[in-house]
């Protein structure tokens, strides 16, 4: 056996470059940092949307308006058409009923003082719906023959649905990058701990810890848990140490993870409530899960403990739960 402080960390670190991955992944879809700021900043930052930019349907773009008219047709659900003119033409902009932006430009008649900028996904008109809506002369409003771009249906982004949405989400992941990391480092912590308890009690265990394989009362190498001189060692997917004179119930936990019915995965764990000077606490200990050996490897371990320390709760049932109970209470 050979000292690891950083056994068990590996899963957390790999999780919370996971995160860090999506977090990132999401704000460059987004159009970077700038893309969760303003409309402007997104537009000058080089994500403007006119007719000739490769647009994908799952980016944030910004367009600069010069002119905003309607609400020129109510579609499906509550949802509404505006017409919008760009530098260099007019499109679809389709938004919610409770958009009042959107609604409150159209009010002032169509040209704008000053162009604004907003937030837009592009929508590619598949079913040509805004081509057919324009076939007929009774929904033409505007005079001339105006440049309209009808293969795709710009949707305005608002506050919420935007800046508000995408933040949080990009803060959401870099939370649990943080989460993931905090637990890496309490592991770790956790890990150096038990081996300096281990240390302290057993001087002879420092920079040899090949004793505990050998010389252990009790020592499964293939879940790797061992009871030297009444510690028990649990050295299965992190390391820790349990002074067994201080346990006061022990019992086997399984946790069934499943998808659609079907069971995607089993975590074995030993639940130990122990006593030190009064106090009481309990903690769980993660044990491999090796098929058709983990599972009664632990019953085992649980009854070695029963017959060496008589007085200790065994398994988990409304018996045991009354008289930890009553335990607690001396």
């Amino acid at each position: 056996m050979k000292e690891n402080r950083n056994k068990g960390t590996a899963q957390y670190a790999i999780l919370a470059v996971v995160f860090l991955f999506i977090g990132f992944t999401w704000l460059f879809m987004k159009g970077g940092f700038s893309g969760l700021g303003s409309a402007k900043s997104l537009y000058t930052s080089g994500r403007a949307y006119l007719h000739d930019t490769d647009a994908s349907k799952h980016n944030t773009y910004a367009i600069e308006a010069y002119e905003v008219y309607g609400p020129i047709a109510k579609v499906s659900g509550n949802r509404y058409w505006y017409l919008v003119g760009l530098e260099d033409g007019y499109y679809c902009l389709e938004t919610s009923r409770w958009d009042s932006k959107i609604a409150k430009l159209a009010k002032t008649g169509g040209e704008l003082e000053t162009p604004v900028y907003l937030k837009v996904k592009v929508d590619e008109d598949i079913t040509n719906d805004f081509k057919n809506f324009l076939a007929y002369p009774e929904n033409i409003f505007w005079e001339g023959n105006p440049t309209i771009w009808a293969e795709n249906i710009l949707v305005h982004q608002s506050f919420f649905a935007s800046n508000f949405m995408d933040t949080l989400i990009f803060l959401i992941c870099m939370g649990l990058v943080v989460y993931f990391i905090f637990l890496a480092f309490k592991v770790k912590a956790d890990n150096a701990k038990s081996y300096e308890v281990l240390y302290e009690r057993f001087p002879e265990l420092k920079d040899n810890l090949d004793i505990i394989e050998t010389n252990s009362e009790y020592a499964d190498n293939t879940i790797k848990v061992y009871v030297y001189k009444g510690f028990l060692i649990i050295n299965s997917t992190d390391f820790n140490v349990v002074d067994l004179s201080t346990v006061r119930w022990v019992y086997k936990l399984v946790n069934t993870t499943k998808y659609s019915g079907a069971t995607v995965g089993v975590n074995l764990y030993i639940n130990i409530f122990t006593e030190v000077n009064g106090r009481h606490s309990h903690k769980k200990y993660h044990v491999l899960n090796i098929q058709n050996y983990s599972d009664v490897a632990i019953d085992r371990l649980i009854m070695y403990i029963g017959d060496r320390y008589p007085d200790v709760l065994l398994g988990f049932s409304t018996e045991t739960q009354q008289a930890y109970r009553q335990l607690k209470k001396g």
